[in-house]
């Protein structure tokens, strides 16, 4: 009973500790932890928890605009990585958390010409970046060849 002693998890493995969760906190289908026990709501606890569904922030970006560098990967195209946050509000007493995916990437002035970039290709870049890697200065992996796979 998550009332009377919290039990946390470590990579699979439990540990338990001797805290039990907070006076009021949700502990089951319309419950909350009242001295040590998980069971309804009662009037002298003050008033009854709202449920509460979460709900996603705004789209968030680091970058304002465009990314203006030069491009790595012949026929790659520019875009801009976003993410929100299921804290509009948090899930909070049982309620339902967000659906769907967090993160997003919204492409850059759609597929024109202009837009697809001109350098490697995607060998040569594969080729270089596993060169890297396998004479890294501080984890070198001399197992690999320096050569990629591309499927």
């Amino acid at each position: 009973d998550i009332c009377r002693i919290l039990w946390c998890g470590n990579s699979g493995s439990t540990i338990s500790t001797a805290h039990p969760a907070l006076e009021g906190s949700w502990c089951g289908n319309e419950k909350w932890c009242h001295a040590g026990h998980c069971g309804e709501w009662h009037s002298e606890m003050g008033a009854y928890p709202v449920v509460t569904d979460g709900n996603w922030s705004e789209w968030t970006s680091s970058e304002k605009q465009c990314p203006i560098t030069q491009c790595q990967i012949t026929g790659s195209i520019a875009i801009i990585s976003q993410m929100r946050t299921c804290t509009a509000p948090a899930p909070n007493n049982g309620g339902k958390p967000c659906t769907g995916s967090n993160v997003r990437g919204i492409v850059c002035g759609g597929i024109a010409k202009s837009t697809i970039c001109e350098g490697f290709t995607r060998q040569e870049y594969g080729d270089r970046l596993c060169t890297a890697i396998a004479h890294d200065q501080i984890r070198a992996d001399r197992q690999l060849s320096g050569t990629s796979f591309l499927r």
